[in-house]
C-alpha cells in the first residue's frame, strides 16, 4: 500500500478506497399524472385603481398649469417693473426740464401782455385754514359806521346759538 503525501503530512484516504457504494433504494412507480389545466388569469384592473390613477394626474397637471401661470405672473411682473423705472427715469427728467424753464421774469412779461397787474393793498385778502372745515377770512379793516359793526355781531351770536342746538 503505497501512500502519498504531496508534501503534506496529511493521510490521502481517497488513495485506495475499500468502501463500498452505496445501495440506492428500490424507486417507487410513479403516481398517474392527469393532466393539468392551462388556467388563463384575468387580468382585471379595479375602477377605484383608475379613478385613483386619474386623479393623480388631474391634480399633476393642475400642479403645472399653476407653475406656469406663476412664471407667466412673474414675468409680467418684471416686464411693469420694467416699465416703472423707465417712467420714474422719464418723469425726473420731465421735472429738471419743467424746472429749468421756470423764469419769473418771462413769466411776468407774459402776464403784462394778457393784460394782468399787481393787486392793490385792498384786492388783498388773507385765508387761514385751522382745525376741521372752517375757513377764516381775514379782510382788510374797512371804514365801517357803528351800526353795522352791532348789527353784524348780533348776527353772528345768533348764527352761533343756532348752530349749537342744531
Amino acid at each position: 500500500m503505497e501512500r502519498r503525501y504531496n508534501g503534506s503530512a496529511a493521510y490521502d484516504m481517497f488513495l485506495n478506497n475499500t468502501a463500498q457504494p452505496l445501495k440506492q433504494p428500490e424507486r417507487l412507480p410513479d403516481a398517474p399524472t392527469v393532466p393539468q389545466r392551462k388556467v388563463r388569469y384575468k387580468l382585471s384592473i379595479s375602477p377605484i385603481a383608475v379613478l385613483g390613477a386619474l386623479t393623480a394626474v388631474m391634480m399633476l397637471l393642475l400642479v403645472l398649469f399653476s407653475y406656469v401661470g406663476m412664471f407667466e405672473t412673474r414675468n409680467d411682473i418684471s416686464k411693469l417693473e420694467e416699465q416703472k423705472r423707465m417712467l420714474s427715469e422719464q418723469n425726473e427728467k420731465l421735472q429738471a426740464d419743467y424746472e429749468s424753464k421756470i423764469d419769473l421774469a418771462v413769466i411776468e412779461q407774459r402776464a403784462l401782455a394778457l393784460g394782468m397787474h399787481r393787486p392793490t393793498p385792498d384786492q388783498i385778502r388773507y385765508v387761514s385754514i385751522g382745525e376741521g372745515d372752517t375757513t377764516q377770512v381775514f379782510a382788510m379793516d374797512e371804514e365801517r359806521d357803528i351800526f353795522e359793526l352791532v348789527f353784524d355781531a348780533f348776527r353772528g351770536a345768533f348764527a352761533n346759538v343756532t348752530a349749537y342746538f342744531s
